[in-house]
């Protein structure tokens, strides 16, 4: 603060705000792959089929083609649907939102205040100094310098965001089934 100015306290903030779209993406697409598949499952058998067929042998099972079929007809969905679903819905978020990330770690390491220099620079948009550092990536490394060190973040949060919703979906289930045997137990 002494050194920066009070506006160092404040770096990040905007592309922070931005950054709040990542979670509302990826439940969008998680939802509409999770759909898709009931889609899919309810409407054409036949894909569904050679997309379960792909699962069930993923999982390493073997055996009749009743087994697949009980794979088939489930409206629950696999926990292998569930990490698959999550994974590639996060991995779309991060893909979408990647560069934005890349500009807030930019701007928080950075060690010049962004909007104390002179009078003109205080009055402008909030949002500049961002616009400013990816046309500055854009120019120096191309399109894809915005996505640098995108492998690592991938891994990082893919697999989190997987297993996160794989653990969320089992305890949807298993409390769903709690509360159902609870009000049949107790009528």
């Amino acid at each position: 603060y002494k050194q920066e100015g009070l506006s160092t306290l404040w770096k990040g903030t905007f592309t922070s705000i931005i950054l709040s779209l990542n979670p509302a993406i990826q439940l969008a697409a998680y939802e509409m792959l999770k759909r898709h598949h009931l889609i899919v499952r309810n409407g054409s058998r036949v894909v569904w089929w050679i997309v379960s067929t792909i699962i069930y042998h993923a999982r390493g099972s073997t055996g009749s083609s009743q087994e697949n079929d009980a794979v088939v007809n489930s409206t629950d969905g696999s926990a292998m649907e569930h990490f698959i679903n999550a994974l590639l819905s996060k991995f779309v978020a991060t893909l979408i939102t990647y560069p934005i990330q890349l500009i807030q770690t930019r701007q928080r390491w950075s060690k010049t205040p962004d909007n104390n220099t002179n009078k003109t620079k205080r009055k402008r948009w909030v949002g500049a100094a961002t616009i400013h550092d990816l046309t500055e990536i854009i120019q120096q490394h191309g399109l894809l310098g915005l996505y640098r060190g995108l492998e690592s973040k991938l891994m990082q949060t893919c697999l989190n965001s997987a297993l996160m919703f794989v653990a969320y979906e089992e305890l949807v289930e298993l409390l769903t089934k709690l509360l159902r045997d609870d009000r049949g137990g107790a009528s």
